[in-house]
């Protein structure tokens, strides 16, 4: 029997990160790291350390880029020495690197946490960021978590307040500071902490109006899940599906696809209005979303008994890229044509892959 596959939707629950963090490089550092990586390919690393030594601009780069030649090679000595020559010549996350590596590769903690504060004392963010990890997730030192978090947070990163609120929410069940690390970290420019917020709201405090103003908040921050979500939990938790059909909508003219699916499959299943699950199955397939077609197409063939519609929207869902579109083909010239001839042509096709 041919099933029908109904995509209600997927909560973007975002955890912590677990693992040491790596720092974005700014525009001057990609180009010294771009040239001492040519000269590397080309002349190799002692072409490098020549390098190093005539060019004081990306001097303290080239340093820390062979570090990471000597880090790779699993020479943590002479990485060590370069890496230290980094953060001695200014470039904060030569510190940072020999902490990342004494932390991850080397699991001397003591030494990890020296290079890390090192690191931010000179202007690493994420020095501060990956010691609080550390503290968090291999020392348990939860107060300690807090304090480098928050460091890490008031030099401007964001992730320090977002995977503190999480800590607080997760861990340490504390939901008034993770809410307000939360708003933190969106204030900050992470939209995730609003979504995460809005999450928290809905889930663990059934707190539904403040689930309905970090929702919005996260969309208009940037976040694409957020009109999303928000139409969900009117559908599902709140039913009032003129709202839920208000936020669906926003979210499909927000190039969120799946709200224009969301919304069909509501006219289909819980309001019984097929044209407008047409509609939006429509929308949803002219969107991108595959699905739409062939959901329709089930619909027309099961529900409406509309064989010709189902035929066309079967092929429309194999034109779009979803290949069970064929699958339905065999079904329906199977059991309703009663042509076993293309049905058997429209088998094989599904099976060897179109």
């Amino acid at each position: 029997m041919q099933y029908l596959i109904l995509t209600l939707l997927s909560i973007f629950l975002f955890t912590t990160q677990t693992q040491a963090k790596q720092p974005p490089y700014t525009p001057q550092e990609k180009e010294c790291l771009k040239i001492t990586k040519n000269i590397l390919n080309t002349k190799g690393i002692n072409g490098v350390i020549a390098y190093s030594k005539q060019h004081t601009k990306c001097y303290a780069n080239a340093l820390s880029s062979i570090g990471t030649y000597y880090y790779n090679d699993y020479d943590y000595e002479t990485a060590k020495k370069y890496y230290i020559l980094a953060g001695k010549a200014g470039y904060s996350n030569g510190y940072f690197n020999l902490g990342k590596m004494y932390h991850t590769a080397l699991k001397n903690y003591d030494l990890a946490i020296k290079y890390y504060i090192l690191a931010s004392q000179n202007g690493s963010k994420y020095g501060y960021f990956n010691l609080a990890m550390l503290y968090e997730h291999t020392l348990k030192n939860y107060d300690l978590a807090i304090k480098y978090y928050i460091l890490a947070g008031k030099m401007g990163g964001n992730d320090g307040y977002f995977n503190l609120a999480i800590m607080y929410e997760y861990t340490l069940k504390k939901y008034d500071l993770a809410k307000k690390y939360y708003i933190l970290a969106g204030q900050q420019g992470k939209n995730d902490g609003y979504y995460n917020l809005a999450l928290m709201c809905e889930h663990t405090l059934k707190k539904y109006d403040l689930a309905i103003k970090y929702y919005i908040l996260a969309q208009k921050a940037g976040y694409k899940a957020g009109y999303f979500s928000l139409a969900y939990m009117y559908e599902h938790t709140l039913k009032k599906y003129d709202l839920a059909k208000k936020y669906y909508i926003l979210a499909g003219k927000a190039g969120y696809k799946a709200g224009y699916f969301n919304l069909a499959i509501m006219y289909e299943h819980t309001l019984k209005k097929y044209d407008l699950a047409k509609k939006y199955y429509i929308l949803a397939g002219k969107a991108g979303g595959n699905d739409g077609y062939y959901n329709l197409a089930y619909m027309c063939e099961h529900t409406l008994k509309k064989y010709d519609l189902a035929k066309k929207y079967y092929s429309l869902a194999v034109q779009s890229g979803t290949h069970k579109g064929y699958l339905g083909l065999y079904y329906l010239y199977k059991d309703h044509y009663h042509n076993q001839a293309l049905a058997q042509k429209y088998y094989q096709l599904y099976h060897s892959g179109g």
